[in-house]
């Protein structure tokens, strides 16, 4: 599974957009809720593209940790 950026009307990414709106705690909250959602549901839906997923939103939020020098 690979995640497709489709760019609508916007060059930014939403995730970027969000950060700009929401600021990047909340949009660190995100990522670990997400991160918990395809975890928790993986073995009774989606399987291995829940965890990807999930491997994805975590990766996501030790990065906007970083840049948050958390």
């Amino acid at each position: 599974l690979e995640f497709r950026r489709v760019l609508f009307r916007s060059a930014m990414e939403c995730i970027d957009e969000m950060i700009l709106l929401y600021g990047i705690d909340a949009v660190m909250n995100f990522c670990l809720c997400n991160a918990h959602k395809y975890r928790y549901r993986a073995a009774h839906k989606n399987g291995e593209d829940d965890l990807k997923k999930s491997d994805w939103y975590m990766n996501k939020y030790k990065e906007l940790k970083e840049q948050n020098g958390q």
